[in-house]
């Protein structure tokens, strides 16, 4: 059973923000999923930086925002799957072509 959302107000200070996504890592198990929201700038990505380094992620430096791309995978000992949403008509082609199916 899913739990609850768990809301967290990011740090403005980006290496605490990168450390705090790397213990969130840590805990993090195949099949997980975490959504994050937030204006442009929020420090969404540096957190998902530190998530990869916490999941053991090849090259957690290599993460950079997807938003043009709409999904980046990155191997490692969990492979993580970074997906953006922030293009709506985007993300609805995404979904009309079997996405969802895709992620999960």
């Amino acid at each position: 059973m899913p739990s609850a959302p768990l809301v967290v107000d990011l740090p403005a200070d980006p290496l605490a923000t990168e450390r705090l996504g790397e213990r969130l890592g840590e805990r993090l198990r195949p099949g997980d999923a975490v959504a994050l929201t937030g204006q442009l700038g929020a420090g969404k990505t540096t957190l998902v930086r530190g998530l990869a380094r916490g999941l053991g992620v090849d090259d957690p430096d290599a993460v950079a925002s997807p938003t043009y791309l709409l999904v980046v995978e990155h191997p490692g000992s969990v492979p993580l799957l970074h997906a953006d949403a922030y293009l709506p008509d985007k993300l609805e082609a995404f979904l009309a072509d079997g996405g969802l199916e895709y992620l999960f």
